[in-house]
């Protein structure tokens, strides 16, 4: 079975250019940037396949 954080689309890029675009008044704090950014993706990866696991295996069998 594929796993659900598979199916979205691939925002890392996208979302770590933006970050990196805007401290760049900081004077070179992007590697605390990066590091933000993959830990926020990783959080989400893992809270939104939590969340469709419960509803897959919870909600899904106990409905009447």
């Amino acid at each position: 079975m594929e796993r659900a954080f598979d199916m979205l689309p691939n925002l890392e890029p996208l979302r770590m250019f933006e970050v990196l675009k805007k401290n760049e008044n900081f004077g070179g704090k992007h590697e605390e940037t990066f590091y933000y950014i993959v830990l926020s993706r990783l959080v989400f990866k893992l809270y939104f396949e939590f969340i469709v696991n419960l509803i897959l295996y919870v909600v899904v069998p106990t409905k009447p």
